[in-house]
């Protein structure tokens, strides 16, 4: 897999600056993201606090969007809202990158950055001569502080380069990701996770969908997943008139995997309050995860399911590339009920 380029946070308001600097720091495997004032800043970094590596900051830039450029106001407000972004959460580094004096400006960076970049004896990087050791040292930095992410990535590497290899949708990667983060970081702490039983759905209809392509399933506009797993576990699939509409004619999927998707599907769906499946009963649910204190254990164990699920679909791709033959092992009576 290609290895991914550091994403930086970096506020900046001087325009011949944010069209130079980015070109020179992707030569070193960093991606500079320019914000010209540290609100909009601060709202990215809320929206997706772990795909940054690092923050580099102009010192005289502006607070807001209608604000001026004062390095005293910017700097000391800035300073204390990185602290506050990334308690409870993974530490960011962040490095001020100035083309000030350094007596106008060293009083105002606080003594706490020495943490992680202490050995840098000078409290900022100059942009006239600093640039290169700043670009390789963020990169030394990204290493020790890295993404919860990133980890994941690298714990799960047989399952990300499988999401790749079967070029599933962008989503699976992102969901999955979000699941097992907070299966292995308990000091992120979401406690909305239960919220996110769309994102187990979701991975499920992506999975079924790269089915379809290799010719496991039959064509479907809107994934229908009660009857696709039917399929896949060679069993009729019969519409609300009792008329069967379709069969496996084999069982594709293992036993131990037409069982966990089974439930992964009533489950995401009951959680999800969702008119898919009229008969399934949404109170459940409530009842079951009230009966454990609302734990989020139950999602983070369907997390590992979905893995399992992948690699074993990874497997059976190489092991059967004929889309054809694929599509021999089930049959269907009436096709536009499937769209």
């Amino acid at each position: 897999m290609e290895e991914k380029l550091i994403k930086v946070l970096w506020v900046e308001n001087d325009p011949e600056v944010i069209e130079a600097f980015p070109g020179e720091a992707y030569e070193y495997g960093i991606h500079l993201v320019p914000f010209t004032n540290w609100d909009e800043a601060e709202l990215a970094l809320k929206e997706d606090f772990e795909q940054w590596s690092a923050i580099i900051l102009d010192a005289k830039c502006c607070l807001h969007a209608d604000s001026p450029d004062n390095a005293a106001v910017f700097l000391t407000n800035v300073s204390n809202a990185i602290t506050l972004l990334c308690r409870g959460k993974k530490f960011i580094p962040w490095y001020v990158l100035s083309g000030q004096a350094e007596d106008n400006i060293k009083d105002l960076i606080p003594e706490s950055r020495k943490s992680w970049d202490g050995d840098w004896k000078k409290p900022y990087y100059d942009k006239n001569t600093d640039r290169d050791i700043l670009y390789h040292r963020i990169k030394n930095a990204a290493r020790k502080f890295k993404s919860s992410c990133m980890k994941i990535h690298e714990m799960y590497k047989e399952v990300f380069d499988s999401i790749d290899h079967l070029k599933l949708h962008d989503e699976v990667d992102n969901y999955l990701t979000d699941l097992l983060v907070e299966l292995h970081f308990p000091e992120l702490d979401d406690k909305h996770l239960n919220e996110n039983y769309e994102k187990v759905r979701k991975c499920i209809e992506y999975i079924f969908r790269k089915m379809i392509e290799i010719g496991m399933l039959p064509y479907q506009k809107k994934i229908n997943l009660t009857w696709s797993n039917k399929i896949l576990s060679g069993m009729p699939v019969y519409d609300k008139d009792g008329t069967e509409v379709a069969r496996g004619v084999i069982a594709v999927l293992p036993q131990i995997l037409q069982d966990n998707i089974i439930h992964m599907i009533h489950t995401a769906g009951s959680a999800l309050h969702t008119d898919e499946e009229k008969d399934t009963d949404t109170k459940h649910v409530k009842d079951y995860l009230s009966s454990v204190g609302n734990s989020s254990f139950l999602i983070k164990s369907y997390a590992l399911q979905i893995c399992d699920l992948i690699l074993w679909l990874n497997n059976f791709a190489e092991e059967n590339p004929d889309k054809e033959a694929n599509s021999r092992n089930w049959e269907i009576w009436d096709e536009k009920k499937f769209r």
